[in-house]
């Protein structure tokens, strides 16, 4: 008679294999909203056109709005204005055009740039009355200082 062979134990099971899809999935989940992220900071972090200053500025003047009006402003504009008012900031000067801090309480109606023309660092802006009165409209002249646009004066 032979000698027995041994027997080999049974080799272990394998784990079972995780699929990848999962994490493939989770991983451009996240891919995409880094990029997202970064492309909204982009937009916000952007400076704003003439056209938007002007309409800012315009809708600030008309609501009352008087600290913001008075940030939107080139520094020699608003050095005279805080002169006149014998205020040292914007907030100050906010405070002593409208004491009670709310506004005129006006709500400005949409305003449409009218008219652009650009030319360096100038631009001159039409837009239309903030009031909705039709052919009404303010301009607002601009410079680009430090690469961000200022009103330097306005009509209207």
């Amino acid at each position: 008679m032979e000698p027995a062979v041994p027997v080999p134990d049974p080799a272990p099971p394998e784990p079972a294999s995780r699929s990848v899809i999962p994490f493939a999935i989770l991983a451009g989940i996240v891919v995409a909203l880094v990029i997202v992220g970064i492309l909204t900071l982009q937009l916000l972090n952007r400076p704003a056109s003439a056209q938007d200053v002007a309409t800012d500025f315009v809708v600030a003047v008309y609501e009352g709005d008087a600290e913001r009006a008075c940030l939107l402003t080139a520094p020699a504009m608003r050095q005279a204005e805080l002169d006149r008012f014998d205020a040292d900031d914007c907030a100050q000067f906010g405070q002593i055009v409208d004491p009670s801090g709310q506004g005129s309480g006006a709500e400005s109606a949409d305003v449409e740039v009218l008219e652009i023309t650009e030319y360096d660092d100038q631009s001159s802006v039409r837009v239309s009355s903030p009031r909705g009165t039709p052919g009404v409209w303010t301009r607002v002249d601009l410079e680009r200082l430090e690469g961000e646009w200022l009103v330097t004066d306005y009509s209207g």
